[in-house]
């Protein structure tokens, strides 16, 4: 019996696998109304084909000034859809009511001929579908409902819909990502016994369909509602054992949406394709195999069918478009782009004339350019006289275009004994044409753009009327890229224009080459309607090494009209392919603490192009690099006094990798504008990868002035006790009193440990995060009971305080009365404010670091250094390169500069000045690491980086920040959430630790409800118990020495695969990670560790060869210094040692080699 029943089971788990799965269609489109709707269905019916139809309309109808549509309207359209559905056999349709708005923020927006109240307006439509699903048996997902009894449309961070506190928009009628989800999983309950194995379920809406500003907007993956509801779907039908959705990943640039039609019905419409209405019909095919599917087009009488695809992301370039036709009529093909400046999009025939076809297969390669900045591309194919078949479309880079022979010939070359540079004449843009190594290696691989530098110029006096005085932070603020690297679109006055642009605008080009150096000009550029206005100058040399090719320059501008806001120089392109390998391609950039990109030219960057800030989420250092099979490109900017700039990446399977320095004059506005660039920038080959790059900057970074105090073994402004503290772990004022069973349970289970407190939630009254900031004074009771207990415990505590946010509401705002005068202000003069937390009716603006502001916060931190605090974390002050200089109160510098930086060390030096007179060993932290403020904090919180993107194997994390700097600073903390711990028996929480112990990140930001309340709280107690022990074992590595190359570890397992969750929310990056990773270090008495981590449930056998040369090995022996007796097996060789040994489960193992 018992073996009948094992084979029973097997067989209903292959019926359960084989079973087709629920297949969802993202069908929403932002701005849409019903009206659109109805007239959208019927092709969607006939291209999908569905059993199952959800609609979501209302927002639009009601809501929006452009496209409402009356009830009776609204009604009408409602009942024809479902009539249309039910003809077309859908089995089963579902309403959802329309969530409610936040009227204060859609009346800014829109206004209405009639003077219903706002909130008000949506509440007869979403009547009408109530009755709509009564009257005609189909059911009804009472959203709108759902959304009220959670709170409603509110200004509160936990609001389901987008608001400036969660979201940092004044949105008001969008979905968050837990709306999104909400949403998606109320309607599979509704669903629920409704839809079969194999069904397709077809969600026609508005852009809360769609899924603006989520993550996979348009698909059914991310964050959207149809992803959640497919993935509710499929997992409540036992046909899937997912139970969030699976991330989401761009698309890739220049591919033809849906080009082989093999998930589409014959006879339908194929996805992603739209024809015109009334041109004729459009249907999918196949041979008589039934295998091979294309495309036919059949024009009516005397008309010209229209097809076009979806829009697609495009790519600036030179492409081939390759397909096969055949048929009676005759075609043309053509394409629509949408360029970044351009208002309208432009249109581009590819083929002049028209082709006609014969009744076999013709292969056509049809050649097309795109035009630069290029963002998105819809193709068109027109059919007329004759039906007309098509397969096999595909876009390709142009072979001809991208081969040196299509690329203007060089007009000069810098070469020595290690390197090569080639540069295109000024008068083609003096771009760099070819570098290769000493070896013969290029590194210019794909077609260059030609361009050694660009500019973005806005207007001196830009129309500012109706603009409102105070703007949500968007961080540049011209440019916002935080971690979902969103940027925001340029003004419309704005000029942009690159030195392939400067003949075509009057430019004089020239060039002088004498003693080794290349000298570029462009003079006489027209600038609007100014002829002669701009004079442009850039020079390329070797350093006086010979290692680096510097590139440096100015320009001189007398416009009158324009003020030069951006200065991209060097721009680099065409990079990549090594080898004529681009999957072997690595870009190591410093991103947070540092990730690495796999194939960059064929499978893009970091979810997109980005312009990074030079600290907090974007370059951490002043550098990157490109490698492959150990020939590498070091990418480098050389600025001692960290100026204003930020770094363009991108990546393109034609133009290669990009980098660019966009460069931040100092003195915009003033006419005229001459500004050089205050340092240079630059680039070398070496040869090997990732860390070597580190090592060769590290060689630059440790001669300035962050590093001069010297390594933290001897750096005498950070106290012992902060550098050799085990644990900062994290304690809520607010949550302390439920927890302090907790506390006192930690501080027995950790007795002999030297803890840290990180505190939030503290003064006030205990129940907002920072609001009335910096005024947290007086201690509430509760306050003072925290205090009293960590003191009592020998718990150091450090107290949260937001660096940069000053409210003004706060008592120290309102006593200022020139407080407006000294805050951060962007080019058009308004002042910015910090997203306002829940219940926040201040506004909490951004404080320039000048007099007033150090006064202001210095006043709150000397008095929580009086009141115990043994630290204070400064969040948001690490941020030094991030904002510009627009508050002439502050700085005589306008736009770029080092004034900021400079105003935010000097804040800084006055705060540990000032509280060191209270108590001497008073110590100072900030959020992210940011290079240019190691000599002004003795540590940085790198939970951040924890977040920063990853993609399973091919965009993982590498420890470039602790390459370069480790031993000169302290950085603590990883970020873990409880679905970290509840999700594969902890396997992310113990990794993420791992990974931060491996790198030498001092432990930190546990909190209480991990290591005794959430599920599998033993696994988080016990691994943490045993990460602290090694710690303490190994401060000598840890916490002072300097991380050496990771060395090559063999294990007899796979990588695991791990699901990173995205701070607290139950999100994750999919990645893949070594069961064991682990690391070296050198310790300043000149000793050497081998560091190994098992983030598995089963021990680990593991093999490690240390190379002799590469690690210095000497002569000594192993010991095992964690856990003391931990059995292994070193085998010396003539290269140095093998490391053979078992690692525990969720554990570290340290190696000492000790004697010489």
């Amino acid at each position: 019996m018992k073996t009948l029943f094992t084979v029973l089971l097997f067989t209903l788990s292959l019926l359960t696998v084989s079973a087709a799965p629920v297949t969802v269609f993202n069908c929403g489109i932002g701005g849409h109304n019903s009206r659109q709707g109805n007239q959208r269905l019927v092709p969607l019916l006939q291209q999908i084909r569905p059993q199952v139809l959800v609609i979501g309309y209302g927002g639009n109808d009601a809501w929006n000034s452009k496209a409402l549509v009356s009830p009776e309207n609204f009604r009408r359209n409602f009942e024809n859809m479902i009539a249309v559905a039910r003809q077309h056999g859908v089995r089963v349709i579902m309403l959802n009511t329309a969530s409610p708005a936040i009227a204060s923020y859609v009346s800014r927006r829109h206004r209405y001929p009639d003077a219903a109240p706002v909130e008000q307006r949506i509440l007869p439509y979403n009547d009408i579908l109530r009755k709509l699903a009564a009257q005609h048996q189909v059911l009804l997902n009472d959203f709108y409902q759902a959304v009220e009894q959670r709170g409603g449309a509110t200004e509160a961070a936990g609001s389901l819909i987008r608001n400036s506190a969660n979201s940092r928009t004044l949105d008001g009628l969008h979905l968050t990502p837990a709306g999104a989800r909400l949403l998606g999983e109320l309607a599979a309950d509704g669903l629920r016994g409704h839809v079969k194995a194999g069904d397709k379920v077809l969600c026609l809406g508005d852009s809360n369909t769609w899924g603006a500003g989520l993550r996979g907007a348009g698909t059914v993956t991310g964050e959207t509602y149809p992803a959640w509801l497919q993935t509710r779907l499929n997992h409540d039908l036992g046909l899937s054992t997912k139970t969030v959705p699976d991330p989401y990943r761009a698309p890739v640039s220049m591919q033809i949406p849906n080009a082989d039609f093999q998930n589409d019905s014959l006879r339908s419409v194929p996805q992603r394709w739209v024809p015109a209405r009334n041109t004729g019909s459009v249907e999918v095919c196949a041979d008589d195999a039934g295998k091979n599917r294309y495309l036919r087009l059949t024009p009516a009488a005397s008309k010209v069918l229209f097809l076009r695809t979806d829009l697609f992301p495009g790519s600036p370039g030179k492409w081939m478009l390759t397909l096969q036709t055949r048929g009676a009529g005759e075609f043309q093909v053509a394409l629509t782009a949408y360029v970044t400046g351009e208002k309208t999009p432009v249109y581009h025939v590819i083929t002049e004339n028209w082709s006609k076809q014969n009744s076999d297969w013709q292969s056509c390669r049809l050649p097309f350019s795109l035009p630069p900045k290029t963002r998105q591309i819809s193709l068109i194919i027109r059919q007329s006289n004759g039906k007309g078949d098509f397969r096999q479309m595909k876009i390709m880079p142009d072979s001809t275009a991208a081969g040196k022979v299509a690329l203007p010939p060089a007009a000069t070359v810098l070469k020595n004994s290690r390197m090569s540079i080639e540069f295109f004449a000024p008068a083609q843009g003096g771009g760099i044409r070819s570098i290769r190594n000493a070896e013969g290696t290029e590194f210019v691989n794909r077609r260059p753009g030609g361009a050694l530098w660009s500019m973005k110029l806005k207007k001196i006096h830009p129309d500012t009327k109706g603009l409102p005085p105070v703007v949500p932070l968007s961080i540049d603020p011209e440019q916002d890229d935080g971690t979902g690297g969103k940027n925001i679109d340029s003004h419309i006055d704005d000029l942009d224009f690159s030195a392939l642009d400067a003949v075509k605008l009057g430019a004089r080009p020239r060039m002088s080459v004498k003693d080794g150096q290349i000298h570029f000009f462009w003079e006489g550029i027209r600038i609007g309607g100014e002829s002669g206005a701009l004079d442009v100058w850039a020079k390329a040399e070797f350093s006086a090494d010979g290692t680096f090719c510097m590139i440096d320059g100015g320009f001189t501008n007398r416009s009158t009209d324009y003020t030069v806001f951006y200065f991209a120089l060097p721009q680099l392109d065409g990079l990549g392919a090594l080898h004529g390998a681009p999957a072997n391609d690595r870009l190591a950039t410093p991103f947070f603490n540092g990730r690495l990109i796999a194939n960059p030219v064929e499978k893009g960057l970091l979810g997109k192009d980005r312009i990074f800030q030079p600290n907090r989420s974007g370059h951490s250092m002043q550098f990157d690099a490109l490698y492959n099979a150990g020939s590498g490109l070091h990418l480098a900017s050389f600025d001692p006094n960290q100026c204003a700039k930020r770094y363009h990446l991108t990546a393109s399977k034609e133009n290669g990798v990009g980098w660019a320095v966009f460069n931040i004059p100092d003195n915009m506005r003033k006419v005229p504008q001459q500004w050089t660039v205050p340092y240079r920038s630059g680039f070398c080959t070496f040869q090997g990868d990732w860390y070597d790059s580190c090592m060769i900057y590290r060689d630059w970074a440790l001669r300035q002035y962050w590093c001069a105090e010297g390594p933290e073994i001897t750096r005498r402004s950070t106290p012992r006790w902060f550098k050799e503290i085990d644990e900062w772990f994290q304690l809520s004022v607010a949550q302390a009193k439920g927890q302090r069973k907790e506390l006192e349970q930690l501080r027995q289970d950790l007795a002999g440990y030297d803890l840290g407190a990180w505190v939030t939630y503290w003064g006030l009254d205990n129940k907002t995060f920072h609001a009335l900031n910096p005024d947290r004074f007086p201690f509430t009771p509760a306050d003072e009971a925290v205090m009293k207990f960590l003191k009592e415990n020998r718990i150091r505590p450090m107290g949260y305080l937001q660096c940069i946010g000053w409210s003004n509401a706060s008592p120290s705002y309102r006593r200022a009365p020139d407080a407006e005068q000294n805050l951060v202000r962007n080019y058009y003069g308004q002042m910015i404010k910090w997203p306002t937390p829940a219940g926040q009716k201040s506004e909490d603006r951004i404080a320039y670091p000048g007099k007033l502001w150090r006064q202001a916060l210095g006043n709150v931190v000397v008095q929580m250094a009086k009141s115990g605090f043994s630290a204070v974390y400064l969040d948001s002050g690490n941020h030094g390169g991030t904002y510009l200089n627009f508050t002439p109160a502050c700085s005589g510098e306008s736009g770029g500069g080092s004034g900021y930086v400079k105003g935010n060390q000097a804040l800084l030096a006055e705060l540990r000045r000032r509280a060191r007179q209270v108590n001497p060993e008073f110590c100072f932290t900030s959020e992210s690491f940011w290079e240019g403020n190691i000599a002004h904090l003795d540590g940085y919180l790198v939970c951040n980086t924890t977040n920063a993107y990853l993609e399973g194997d091919r965009v993982t994390p590498v420890p470039m920040v602790q390459a370069v700097y480790h031993d000169y600073t302290i950085m603590y903390s990883a970020w873990t959430s409880r679905w970290d711990l509840e999700r594969d028996n902890g396997l992310a929480y113990v990794a993420k630790h791992a990974l931060a112990f491996c790198w030498g990140v001092k432990p930190g930001w546990n909190i209480l409800n991990l290591l005794y309340r959430y599920d599998n709280h033993p696994v988080a107690l016990s691994s943490s118990l045993r990460r602290y022990a090694a710690y303490r074992t190994a401060r000598k590595f840890l916490v002072y020495g300097q991380m050496l190359r990771p060395p090559v570890i063999r294990t007899a397992v796979p990588a695991v695969p791990v699901k990173w969750c995205i701070s607290y929310r139950q999100n994750y990056f999919s990645t893949l990670m070594s069961p064991v990773p682990g690391n070296t270090w050198r310790a300043p008495d000149g000793s050497f560790a081998l560091v190994l981590y098992n983030i598995t449930e089963q021990e680990q056998p593991v093999s490690v060869t240390l190379d002799r040369k590469t690690y210095q090995l000497g002569n000594g022996t192993f010991r095992a210094l964690y856990p003391a007796g931990q059995s292994f097996t070193a085998i010396p060789d003539a290269n140095g040692c093998r490391i053979q040994l078992k690692v525990p489960p969720q554990s570290p193992v340290i190696l000492e080699l000790t004697g010489k």
